[in-house]
């Protein structure tokens, strides 16, 4: 099985506990028209679906779950 972690977050802005620290990112669909256009965010939404897709076809997978 393969696992991976897809984020645009920095690794060192987290605490021990992974919590993500800086409060000014936007993290969240509830920060589309205060932090980030909702252009942005569905750009970098699409990121993550390429990113998946190219996991996916490097490793020969048609499906995930």
């Amino acid at each position: 099985m393969y696992s991976w972690r897809v984020t645009k977050y920095d690794p060192l802005k987290r605490d021990v506990e992974g919590n993500y620290l800086d409060h000014e990112e936007w993290t969240d669909f509830s920060d589309v028209g205060t932090k980030v256009s909702i252009e942005e965010y569905l750009k970098k939404e699409q990121n993550y679906i390429n990113a998946i897709r190219s996991f996916m076809d490097e490793i020969g997978l048609d499906r995930v779950y």
